[in-house]
């Protein structure tokens, strides 16, 4: 049987011929880059494709602001304009899978850039109604839900073996480096005029141009369904496991986004500081999730099956720190035990998430999964300031970080309780 490098040989003396630097090889027909500059052509435009994936979230920052500007609005109506981006992007996070059949990642990706490009500078010439921000927050949610999906199947079609888990890494690496740079320069903007974080969105034309330029294109997926198997690729959904993964993802999004959606009114109701402030904050803590992120496999190891539980107590304990907060440093420390548990909490659901999963349903599988991560962000500012509201008789921010707190404090008891009565095996990350 011919293997990989008999095929690769001229036939006469079976001297492997000098193959083109631009031409790439396949293994398991899958292509990989052979030079470094090649493979840099591709993570790069790949890296930046990923550091808008989530990079509204840290628009947050203007949600005190937003309030002045259009006192009449609820703050959770305030709140729902950062939400409205992870609500549009749940059924086009599923609706991707099934797109990517039809249509190469490459072209995908230019079309939800272009999408990201109109909707986040529209409100920078129409702001005068508070519509026109909801319509510019679903926009960006379209174009976010298309580049989750997609920036995960870029990484696999491109890179195999080490390549291919060093690819995977530098997403989430990426996608906070993103996030501290949108952040900062968003809370810079602001401060010439509220509008004006949008124009941090002109940094999606060069991206556009270095994904067109560079991103080789590849044949679209397989067709979910076969007349010969029918929807045997389904059947994963049905498995307990998974359907308890989906229940904790929409957990897992609800707690992640706590500081997000009131972060920028807890440091004004406290006194701490403006959008400035709360900028410094989620970047500081994007910086921390970035190096947690990539100290996560010998941490998982040490914390065995129990790294989400854990993941969910750390972050509870942010919250609680900032309940309890009655200076700026103590807010400032509870922001890094924030960053901390995000990262864990975003590492740790992603590899449990896998695991539930048989072989060969990952991409659809964790498609789901991030479905319900945007449903719970999506239902964090109706469900806390809902709770605030009925339990303490007001809606204020400082209310709502502590349903959070609870909150996140119930969902670490419940995977606890989980982990000690089952006896699957250890969650490890090499496991995604």
């Amino acid at each position: 049987m011919m293997n990989s490098r008999d095929m690769h040989s001229n036939g006469r003396d079976g001297a492997r011929p000098r193959q083109s630097s631009l031409e790439p090889r396949y293994i398991d027909g899958i292509p990989t880059r052979h030079t470094r500059k090649q493979k840099l052509e591709i993570l790069i435009p790949i890296g930046l494709l990923i550091a808008f994936q989530q990079g509204f979230s840290q628009f947050g920052v203007i949600l005190d602001n937003l309030q002045t500007i259009f006192p009449e609005a609820s703050p959770t109506t305030i709140q729902m304009i950062v939400g409205m981006s992870s609500l549009t992007a749940i059924p086009v996070s599923l609706l991707s899978g099934l797109l990517a059949t039809f249509l190469s990642r490459k072209k995908i990706a230019i079309g939800a850039l272009c999408i990201m490009l109109i909707g986040g500078l529209l409100p920078v010439v129409l702001h005068s109604d508070i519509s026109f921000l909801f319509i510019s927050s679903g926009m960006i949610g379209i174009s976010q839900g298309l580049i989750i999906s997609t920036s995960t199947g870029m990484c696999a079609e491109n890179f195999i073996g080490g390549e291919r888990n060093f690819a995977m890494g530098l997403k989430q690496v990426t996608d906070c480096i993103g996030n501290v740079i949108i952040a900062v320069l968003a809370g810079q903007l602001c401060l010439i005029a509220w509008y004006y974080a949008y124009v941090v969105y002109l940094l999606v034309i060069p991206i556009i141009l270095l994904v067109a330029k560079f991103l080789p294109e590849r044949e679209p997926d397989k067709k979910l369904w076969t007349k010969e198997k029918g929807f045997e690729g389904l059947r994963f959904v049905k498995r307990p496991a998974f359907l308890y993964m989906v229940f904790f993802m929409t957990l897992c999004g609800f707690s992640n986004f706590g500081l997000y959606y009131n972060g920028a009114m807890l440091a004004a109701e406290k006194g701490f500081g403006d959008a400035a402030f709360i900028s410094v904050i989620f970047s500081m803590s994007n910086i921390i999730s970035l190096v947690f992120g990539l100290l996560y496999a010998p941490i998982a190891r040490v914390l065995s099956k129990y790294a989400l539980a854990v993941s969910m107590l750390v972050i509870s304990a942010s919250y609680f720190m900032f309940f309890l907060s009655e200076n700026a440093p103590f807010f400032i420390a509870a922001g890094v035990v924030w960053g901390i548990g995000c990262s864990l909490v975003q590492s740790s659901s992603l590899v449990f998430l896998a695991n539930s999963l048989p072989s060969g349903s990952y991409g659809l599988g964790l498609a789901i999964g991030n479905a319900m991560i945007n449903v719970g962000i999506s239902l964090s500012p109706i469900i806390s300031n809902g709770l605030s509201g009925m339990l303490f008789g007001v809606q204020t921010a400082n209310n709502s970080i502590l349903i959070f707190a609870i909150g996140c404090l119930l969902a670490c008891l419940i995977e606890t309780i989980r982990e000690g009565l089952s006896k699957r095996r250890i969650a490890n990350i090499e496991d995604l």
